[in-house]
């Protein structure tokens, strides 16, 4: 059976969180998934307040780069908070959001040993759990080729477009040895609605529009908005604010990048899913913007309505 999870948003308040969270146990969510691109709250302190107000849900941690936090120091943090609230928590490691790398003066174009760096850290993420008597889910970010090709040394992979062809694209590329070797899950920006709202629409196309702006190139490319998204980078290095230029941003970004359905065509698509091999589907922005679009979602959910 499919598993669903809703991402808290990493722009509002610590208090806000908790209580989208403890309303999405009582909806029935499997997952929160607390994101690691806040500038204000360290993701350990967005987790740790949220399992202490909730019983059930799992908590998911990441997207954590190796590149900004070293093997012990992800060990300690998800070891202090399963030993704390129990083992309820999920992890994801990736090479890190393109854009927050580079503020830190990263560029990944210029790091060629990611994929295996990100096979070491797994493997000693996981040993370090284990001799804390650890069982976490370790969950590989994907999206590109190179990422992708190392899905198959683990148990769980997240990818972030939601395009239908897309993602059997990606599970070609994964190669996997058969079929359930990994268990596939997809995170997107989502907007499941039952009446349209413009200005959720609006800010769907931004969301959808970061995660382009991070793609990597070949599947710029394979999608064919490669030169468009080259050009909304150069206008935002020159200053330019992503709410001012999102209007030159081709549909196409929030038709592969976001889950953007009514609530009668959600359970169709969810199908297809199902039937490609998607196992877990975790809900972006602006889907968590507030108690109604969370119960909005829940009721349309096939194994969810009540």
């Amino acid at each position: 059976m499919l598993k669903y999870g809703l991402s808290t948003n990493p722009n509002e308040a610590i208090q806000e969180a908790v209580e989208k969270s403890i309303e999405m146990e009582k909806l029935g969510f499997d997952y929160v998934w607390v994101s690691n691109t806040s500038s204000r709250l360290c993701f350990h302190t967005i987790a740790s307040t949220i399992a202490e107000r909730t019983s059930n849900i799992r908590v998911g941690v990441g997207l954590l780069s190796p590149l900004l936090y070293t093997s012990s120091q992800i060990v300690k943090s998800i070891a202090t908070l399963a030993k704390l609230y129990g083992n309820r928590f999920e992890l994801c490691i990736g090479p890190g959001d393109r854009n927050q790398l580079r503020r830190m003066g990263f560029k990944l174009s210029d790091l060629k040993h990611i994929p295996e760096l990100l096979l070491r850290v797994r493997r000693e993420v996981d040993e370090g759990l284990s001799q804390e008597g650890l069982r976490i889910p370790i969950w590989l970010g994907a999206q590109g080729p190179r990422m992708l090709k190392i899905a198959r040394f683990f148990q769980y992979v997240l990818i972030n477009y939601a395009d239908i062809d897309l993602i059997r694209w990606a599970l070609e590329e994964m190669n996997l040895p058969y079929r359930d070797s990994v268990q596939l899950g997809i995170y997107a920006p989502s907007y499941v609605y039952t009446c349209k709202d413009s200005q959720l629409h609006h800010l769907l196309k931004i969301s959808s529009t970061t995660v382009a702006l991070g793609t990597t190139r070949s599947v710029l490319e394979k999608i064919g908005i490669y030169g468009e998204i080259i050009k909304i980078r150069e206008e935002l290095k020159r200053g330019s604010k992503l709410k001012d230029v999102v209007d030159k941003v081709p549909e196409e970004v929030v038709e592969k990048f976001s889950i953007y359905k009514s609530s009668n065509a959600l359970s169709s698509y969810i199908l297809k899913l199902g039937e490609i091999g998607v196992k877990h589907i975790v809900f972006g922005y602006p889907q968590n913007i507030s108690k109604e679009t969370i119960r909005t979602l829940a009721l349309s959910l096939p194994s969810r309505k009540t």
